[in-house]
C-alpha cells in the first residue's frame, strides 16, 4: 500500500498578527463607524482600497470631576459675596442679604454656576446699580450666549465627529476649572496649548488644558516681581502713571496666557522690552497693556 503523504506543518504565527489580537482593545464608537465606511468604501475596489485607511483610537483619559459645594448654605453665600466684591460689577456698594445671595445661587443652579455667572458679567463689562437686575442675568440670556461664545473655540479643538456631543455636565466643569485661572484665557489655552491635533474628547481637552493652566500659573509669582522691577524704570510712561497690583495681576496674565506667551514662552520682561524699542510712551497703564497684549497676540 502506498503511505499516506505526511500532514504539512502549521505555519508559525506571525507575531506582529499575534499582538494585534492579543493587544486588541475596544475601539469608540467613532471608530467603528470610521471603520465601517472605509470597509463599504473599498469592497470590490482592487488595490486602490487601501488609499483610504480609517483612524482608531482609544480615550483613556479619566473622567472631568464634578464641581459641586458641600458647604452650608451661609458658607456659600460669603463664597458668593467675596467673587462678587471682587468683580467690582456694583456701581456703588449695596445692602445685601443672605436670603438675596441664596436666591442668586438658587436661580443659577449651584453655588459654582453663581460664581461663573458673575465671572461671564465682569468679562462682558456689565455693571448694576440695582440687585434686582443683577439677579435676572443669573439665567438671562446674555450669559447663556457668552457661555456659547466661550465654548466655540473649545469646539474647535476637539474632532469634529465630537464637537456637537459634548455634554452640558462636562462643559460646564470645564469653565468651572477656567474660572480658577482666568475665564477669558480659555480661548487662547484652546487655540495654543492643547496640541495641534484635534482632541476626540472633551475629556481629553480638559486635562492637557487643565496642565497648561497649571504649568503658566506658575510664573505668576517671578513674572509678576520682575515686572515691578521693570516698570519703575519709568522708560513706558509720558507721565506719573498710578499702577495697582492688580494692574500688574492683569498685565502679566495676559502675557503669560497670550499667544507667544504660550507658544514661545515669552516673558514680560520681553514683552515690555519688545514694545520700549517701538519708542512709544503711553499716558495709561491701560493703554500699555492693550498695546502689549496686541503685540503678544499677534
Amino acid at each position: 500500500k502506498p503511505k499516506p503523504k505526511p500532514k504539512p506543518k502549521p505555519k508559525p504565527k506571525d507575531p506582529e498578527k499575534a499582538a494585534m489580537v492579543v493587544g486588541k482593545r475596544a475601539r469608540s464608537p467613532i471608530a467603528r463607524q470610521e471603520s465601517d465606511n472605509a470597509s463599504s468604501s473599498s469592497a470590490g475596489s482592487g488595490p486602490a482600497a487601501f488609499a483610504s485607511v480609517a483612524v482608531y483610537f482609544d480615550d483613556s483619559s479619566p473622567a472631568i470631576p464634578t464641581y459641586e459645594s458641600s458647604a452650608d448654605i451661609k458658607t456659600q453665600c460669603r463664597d458668593l459675596l467675596t467673587v462678587i466684591s471682587s468683580s467690582r460689577i456694583f456701581v456703588s456698594a449695596i445692602q445685601v442679604t443672605m436670603k438675596r445671595l441664596q436666591s442668586v445661587i438658587e436661580r443659577s443652579g449651584d453655588l459654582f454656576d453663581a460664581k461663573l455667572n458673575v465671572h461671564m458679567l465682569r468679562i462682558m463689562n456689565l455693571r448694576f446699580k440695582d440687585w434686582d437686575k443683577f439677579e435676572e442675568q443669573m439665567d438671562g440670556d446674555k450669559v447663556k450666549t457668552f457661555r456659547k461664545l466661550t465654548l466655540a473655540p473649545v469646539k474647535k479643538a476637539l474632532h469634529p465627529k465630537v464637537r456637537e456631543s459634548i455634554s452640558g455636565a462636562e462643559s460646564r466643569s470645564l469653565l468651572v476649572l477656567a474660572t480658577k485661572y482666568g475665564l477669558g484665557h480659555l480661548k487662547n489655552v484652546a487655540l495654543y496649548g492643547v496640541g495641534n491635533v484635534p482632541k476626540m474628547s472633551l475629556r481629553s481637552f480638559y486635562w492637557s488644558a487643565k496642565k497648561t493652566f497649571e504649568m503658566l500659573d506658575k510664573k505668576k509669582v517671578d513674572e509678576k516681581a520682575a515686572a515691578v522691577q521693570h516698570l519703575s524704570g519709568g522708560t513706558l510712561f509720558s507721565r506719573q502713571v498710578k499702577v495697582t497690583s492688580n494692574d500688574i495681576d492683569a498685565l502679566v496674565s495676559n502675557v503669560i496666557y497670550s499667544k507667544q506667551g504660550i507658544l514661545a514662552g515669552r516673558t514680560i520682561v520681553e514683552a515690555l522690552k519688545l514694545h520700549a524699542n517701538k519708542g512709544r510712551r503711553h499716558d495709561s497703564f491701560k493703554s500699555l497693556l492693550d498695546a502689549v497684549m496686541k503685540e503678544c497676540n499677534a
